[in-house]
């Protein structure tokens, strides 16, 4: 069983001799801790990377244009406009209509 096998069944290898002699507590815990911290990290990338392919596999919405005011949808309304008595709010909505500035 390699280093990060071990890892994930939550054995810890203590048996392997350091290089500099024999370590201390600390750096055992330190050791472990460090390796523990590498193992789930890289669980949560592969934990990601899955979520981000699964979320590939659907289709982007389409983005609808809503906002666009086409010539024939402005002239259904500029003729709605022209329905209107009062000559001031009809004079500013053809003004604010057709005076379109991009």
């Amino acid at each position: 069983m390699d280093c990060h096998a071990a890892l994930r069944c939550g054995e810890h290898i203590h048996s392997v001799p350091s290089f500099f002699g024999a370590q201390s507590a600390v750096q055992i815990w330190f050791r472990d801790w460090a390796e523990d911290l590498v193992v789930n990290k890289i669980d949560e990338a592969y934990q990601v990377q899955a979520q981000v392919q699964q979320l590939s596999l659907f289709p982007e919405p389409v983005k609808r244009n809503h906002n666009r005011l086409t010539k024939d949808r402005l002239v259904d309304i500029l003729a709605d406009v022209a329905k209107i008595d009062d000559k001031s709010i009809r004079l500013s909505l053809i003004d604010k209509l057709t005076n379109i500035k991009a």
